[in-house]
């Protein structure tokens, strides 16, 4: 009991702390430039997003105290997991101290978090992402899967009448708006490629 009133207290001082920073902080702006990063940590690309091929930029807007570490971080731009992920990396990053009038002072800042994939998606992971509990990730694989962009050499009549059932599925019966919209799209591509014999293209790209 005691531990958990301690804990409790703990994060209420910590809650107080950087509502303190939020008040007290210096925008980075024409008279403040942005502090030396002097420890960076990459993102990790969250597994589910990779397979399904999910990729963006997160925008984040950070609190630095005045000994250059990251206290908070709220998401002005991105999607889950990508945003959570970028996140979780910034949260590690450290700065040197921004100096004003002789002295360091905490800053509020925005960093972009780059999430690009390389090599191609694979054709299962797609289909498999199309199950998602995340709608962003449901979309994006749908989006591929009407690219083709991820579809395997020798794709076969079986492979393709498969994707259109499940893109169906999602068409009809998804809960989220820009999910159905991205399976009617996809459709549309498919059935546009099966009357003109169009190739698909792969794409690839690095994670950065």
């Amino acid at each position: 009991m005691i531990l958990g009133l301690l804990a409790v207290l703990g994060l209420s001082l910590s809650q107080q702390s950087v509502a303190g920073l939020e008040k007290t902080a210096v925008r980075i702006g024409d008279d403040i430039k942005p502090p030396t990063k002097i420890r960076d940590v990459s993102p990790k690309y969250p597994k589910d997003a990779m397979r399904g091929g999910l990729e963006g930029l997160v925008v984040l807007e950070c609190i630095i105290d005045a000994k250059g570490r990251v206290v908070q971080s709220r998401t002005l731009k991105g999607i889950p997991p990508l945003s959570d992920a970028a996140a979780e990396a910034v949260k590690k990053w450290r700065y040197a101290p921004t100096m004003l009038n002789g002295a360091p002072v905490p800053i509020v800042m925005t960093v972009t978090v780059s999430f690009i994939l390389t090599p191609p998606v694979y054709f299962e992971g797609l289909l498999d992402s199309l199950k998602s509990d995340n709608e962003f990730i449901r979309e994006s694989a749908a989006t591929l899967l009407g690219r083709g962009g991820s579809l395997p050499p020798g794709f076969s009549p079986d492979d393709k009448s498969h994707v259109v059932r499940e893109l169906r599925r999602l068409f009809e019966h998804d809960t989220s708006k820009r999910v159905r919209d991205a399976a009617a799209q996809a459709l549309a591509r498919i059935i546009h490629e099966d009357c003109t014999g169009v190739d698909s293209v792969t794409t690839t790209g690095a994670v950065r």
